[in-house]
């Protein structure tokens, strides 16, 4: 607007002066605004950004903030986005939403807001779960189990009938998780399941199989080690006739090491699932029950030569190990 006087420098109409300001010709405006929060806590904003009248030339954008308010707080931002005039948007927080906060959009620098909405979930919780047992021997039974709690108010309480996803991954360099089984909480928050043990690799229980008024929760992630089992150390007696030999079993290959006191060790190259007794111990039988691989025969180190089943000095079994 410019007022200017007349050419004899005087207004020539009579106090007082009045002026008709226009109205902007178009002004910003949000619409269709919807706010929701997943059961992983993301809160997500969908609407449109147009304007109250007039246009903007195509293209033009918006910053657009997305705002959160906890309860007795103030609204502050979550972070920004871009949006184009004329265009429909989707935009998420970076913020993980609680039980109930109130969340907004507000068009930065332009003083426009969308109406406020609480969005929140109840908070849910994996407790006290693990794979036992540790250390266990290939083919034994391995027990997924814990527990599914519920947060209402500021008390935690078993949450029944839940599902529970049992995942797992292999040691593998570039394995992925793979879901290998499910069961469902007991009426005190419960669960467990059982497998069997076929390598080494990470467990871990998730529950996601949520209703609209809960969030997910994973548990922790739980490695176990599983062995392949040389029970009886079989002694190179006729390298070491007065001393004890040590097993250490290796990974999935199969293979064991073979340490003799003062003659090194050697490599294993083969081994079979044997249960009677083996050759070199005539009729005898070994002291201890029998076990499917408490005889492995016949056991030949690398360069071909015989291991004997007992020490040919103490008549048994001088050590052995695990690895």
């Amino acid at each position: 607007m410019s007022v200017q006087p007349t050419e004899s420098n005087w207004f020539t109409a009579s106090a007082p002066h009045s002026f008709t300001v226009a109205r902007p010709s178009r002004t910003s405006k949000l619409s269709n605004v919807e706010g929701k929060v997943d059961k992983y806590r993301r809160v997500t904003f969908t609407g449109k950004l147009g304007v109250t009248e007039g246009s903007y030339p195509a293209g033009t954008k918006a910053k657009i903030s997305i705002d959160y308010r906890p309860t007795g707080g103030s609204w502050t931002s979550t972070g920004t986005f871009d949006a184009a005039y004329g265009a429909s948007f989707k935009a998420s927080s970076s913020k993980k939403a609680d039980s109930g906060a109130q969340w907004r959009l507000h068009i930065v620098n332009a003083g426009v807001d969308s109406a406020s909405v609480k969005l929140g979930r109840k908070h849910t919780k994996i407790w006290n779960d693990g794979v036992s047992p540790e250390g266990v021997r290939k083919g034994s039974t391995l027990t997924a189990k814990g527990g599914l709690m519920q947060k209402s108010g500021s008390t935690w309480r078993p949450y029944a009938g839940q599902k529970i996803r049992v995942w797992f991954k292999a040691k593998t360099v570039g394995s992925a998780w793979k879901e290998l089984g499910s069961t469902k909480t007991l009426s005190d928050g419960t669960f467990s399941k059982k497998f069997t043990a076929k390598q080494d690799g990470t467990w871990q229980m998730r529950y996601t199989d949520t209703v609209s008024t809960h969030y997910a929760d994973y548990g922790t992630e739980d490695y176990v080690d599983v062995r392949y089992r040389v029970a009886t150390a079989y002694e190179a007696a006729s390298r070491n006739p007065s001393g004890g030999a040590a097993f250490a079993v290796g990974p999935a290959t199969g293979s064991a090491k073979i340490d003799v006191p003062g003659a090194g060790h050697a490599h294993a190259t083969q081994r079979h699932h044997h249960e009677a007794a083996h050759p070199h111990m005539g009729n005898r039988r070994p002291r201890r029950p029998p076990d499917p691989w408490d005889h492995v025969g016949p056991l030949h180190l690398a360069t071909r030569t015989p291991v004997h089943c007992e020490s040919t000095r103490t008549k048994r079994v001088q050590s052995w190990s695990w690895r």
